[in-house]
């Protein structure tokens, strides 16, 4: 029996001569290529410049996610408000009834992203929504949450404007159910500004920003987000104004730290600019209830 001839090797790949082609990185120049490798040269007129080929960036694993992943964000949600309220009810105490409201939210949803995250990606939300942090998010946050704060603060102003209030303390009644416990009034804001950045972070631009990008793209996926994100944070307790205050700010919030985790795909970013957002007014409740 005669053995098959062997397949034929397949061609070389064709390396393109030294010369000027259009820029890769969509610049609208010409760069130059020489040896088989783009070199920083562009042209610029009838001279070049050097002008280093930007650094290809890379998506997390839930970047590709499919557009029906979006609706696990929702059930994520509409499930941890459901727990978290359930809890609540079922603990008489300020402090058990705050401690029941933040697991079950926070642990719900963290668990649906997790969930998605092992069907979707790696299961490993370190690699899949780029939850890691540098020394750099520290400065990178700081500023984000300073950008943000002063947005926001010119956003209320016009706001009260609107609506003919400028005396008007959007923060009344958020703390009410925990006038009668210190304990929990501390517990609230440590909550504030140590437990929400992550577990919201993670929800928020981590997975829902992440995946509305596959579909919306970087801009629009960013803008629902944050407009998804200061929804989330409207409160029955306050009047009309306060949640429209209440809403413009942390949009706005929401978009600052959405950019940062763009352009860092990391949330140590955007975690750490959520942080500081925070720290501000849990600052202030804490001055005004313990001063």
């Amino acid at each position: 029996m005669t053995a098959a001839a062997p397949a034929s090797p397949p061609p070389a790949p064709v390396v393109p001569a030294d010369g000027w082609y259009a820029d890769p990185a969509g610049s609208g120049r010409l760069r130059w290529f020489e040896r088989g490798a783009w070199t920083s040269w562009v042209s610029a007129g009838s001279t070049s410049i050097e002008h280093p080929l930007p650094e290809i960036r890379t998506l997390p694993a839930l970047a590709r996610l499919p557009t029906r992943a979006v609706w696990w964000a929702l059930v994520g949600a509409l499930l941890g408000i459901g727990v978290a309220g359930v809890g609540s009810y079922f603990v008489d105490s300020p402090v058990g009834s705050l401690g029941a409201g933040l697991i079950g939210l926070y642990g719900t949803t963290t668990f649906v992203v997790w969930l998605v995250a092992r069907r979707y990606g790696t299961g490993d939300l370190v690699r899949d929504l780029g939850l890691r942090f540098r020394w750099a998010d520290v400065g990178a946050g700081l500023a984000a949450s300073i950008a943000a704060r002063a947005v926001g603060v010119a956003g209320a102003i016009l706001v009260l404007a609107a609506r003919q209030n400028t005396d008007e303390d959007p923060s009344v009644g958020q703390f009410d159910a925990f006038e009668t416990s210190d304990l929990a009034v501390v517990l609230a804001v440590v909550a504030a500004v140590l437990a929400a950045p992550l577990f919201e972070e993670i929800f928020f631009r981590g997975f829902l920003q992440t995946a509305l990008e596959t579909r919306l793209g970087q801009w629009w996926a960013i803008a629902v987000a944050s407009l998804l994100f200061g929804v989330a944070h409207l409160s029955p307790d306050v009047t009309t104004t306060a949640n429209l205050v209440i809403f413009v700010v942390t949009a706005v919030a929401g978009a600052a730290l959405g950019f940062v985790y763009w352009a860092t795909r990391r949330l140590g970013t955007a975690i750490v600019g959520h942080a500081f957002f925070n720290l501000l007014p849990s600052v202030v409740i804490l001055v005004d209830r313990f001063g």
